[in-house]
């Protein structure tokens, strides 16, 4: 290639092996003019790798770096970023030839144009610490961001590398070190303070030693008084246990009718409910959470009058206290009412005493049967 000739890149390509040897003609339109070269090739040490290695690596350090780095050229346009800059940032391979100020990265997540400009200025890096920024994604970080003016012939400024690199990690470790300091040197004096107390303590541990031993020995008498005791408490166990074994038994049989009441309610075709004589709701069916829609749990314990179903239940009143005074052993009344699902049905119900083996009655069992409303 002669000294006239000229280089056209793609959107998607870059100059970065041999960008000393190419200057920027349109750069929008990514058209570059080679520079003429001396004919004097310095002399490449013994041992190294090829030139084209060479630029190979310095590319793939700039591109791989663990940093964002961006490269702007005189005009404060963007020559090279890398890829931890553009996916940190959102930059795309046809921004590059863009001037720096129409990135957002110029102002956020710090004046970069200020620190650019001071250190063009004063010929020095411009560095910011302990920067806070939200990313996009809404994760926090800490950066640290610096400008450095790039040297041609270490005199003239032929641009500005951009360096913005995650200190979050670093940052934390450091607030962390600085506690566990800050708690070791407390840490510390506690144990100096402690120190002296356990001396003291152990002082008086000594003479409570001595009064550990005369405590021994009454103890010692205590203790044949407890042996003698722990085999009367041996004895009253052995009683107890007989006792025990009785009531796991009666709890079994108990627990088996309570069983076999469960499967009767389950089995019936109609809606049975237990109130005892405080009006309490004591047993509540299958068929009674089918009529109106509320579960056993939530109606156990319950005043039968106060809730809130499709049954006008205040007329219930007279028949459940005729059987609780015992001055009826029967009675049914229909009522018209509107079952869980919202449909009208006329729901007869049958009220009963129940009574012990004594002849007391301590609740009343409600019956209930439902069909279709009338239209009457």
């Amino acid at each position: 290639m002669n000294d006239g000739a000229a280089l056209f890149l793609g959107n998607a390509e870059m100059l970065l092996t041999h960008a000393e040897q190419f200057a920027p003609v349109e750069l929008k339109q990514r058209v570059f003019r080679k520079i003429p070269v001396k004919n004097s090739k310095p002399r490449k040490p013994p041992g190294l790798v090829d030139d084209d290695d060479v630029y190979w690596l310095r590319d793939a350090a700039f591109e791989f770096h663990p940093a964002a780095q961006l490269i702007l050229d005189q005009e404060n346009r963007a020559v090279l970023v890398n890829a931890r800059a553009r996916e940190q940032f959102d930059i795309h391979e046809d921004d590059v030839g863009r001037p720096f100020q129409d990135f957002q990265i110029s102002y956020d997540p710090a004046d970069l144009r200020s620190m650019i400009d001071t250190a063009r200025k004063e010929g020095r890096n411009s560095n910011v610490e302990k920067v806070s920024w939200v990313s996009p994604s809404g994760e926090r970080s800490m950066l640290t961001i610096s400008a450095a003016p790039v040297f041609r012939n270490g005199e003239d400024t032929a641009g500005m590398i951009i360096t913005i690199a995650d200190t979050s990690l670093s940052q934390a470790l450091q607030a962390e070190l600085d506690s566990l300091k800050h708690d070791l040197e407390t840490t510390h004096e506690e144990l100096e303070s402690t120190v002296e107390e356990v001396e003291t303590t152990n002082e008086e541990l000594q003479s409570s030693n001595e009064e550990l031993e005369t405590m021994n020995e009454e103890l010692q008498s205590s203790n044949e008084e407890l042996e003698t005791m722990n085999e009367e408490l041996q004895s009253t166990n052995d009683e107890l246990e007989s006792i025990n074994d009785v009531l796991r038994s009666r709890t079994t049989e108990l627990n088996d009718v309570n069983a076999f009441l469960e499967s009767i309610l389950t089995s019936l075709r109609a809606g049975v409910i237990v109130v005892n004589r405080d009006f309490q709701v004591q047993i509540w069916n299958a068929q009674a959470v089918e009529l109106w829609g509320l579960r056993t749990d939530e109606v156990v314990g319950k005043h039968f009058l106060s809730l809130n179903i499709g049954l006008p239940v205040d007329q219930l009143r007279g028949p459940i206290q005729s059987c609780l005074d015992g001055e009826s052993d029967f009675q049914e009344v229909v009522l018209r009412s509107t079952n869980r699902v919202g449909m009208h049905i006329d729901c007869s119900v049958t009220c009963v005493p129940l009574t012990r083996s004594d002849g007391n009655v301590y609740g009343t069992i409600l019956l209930m049967e439902a069909s279709a409303a009338s239209q009457n």
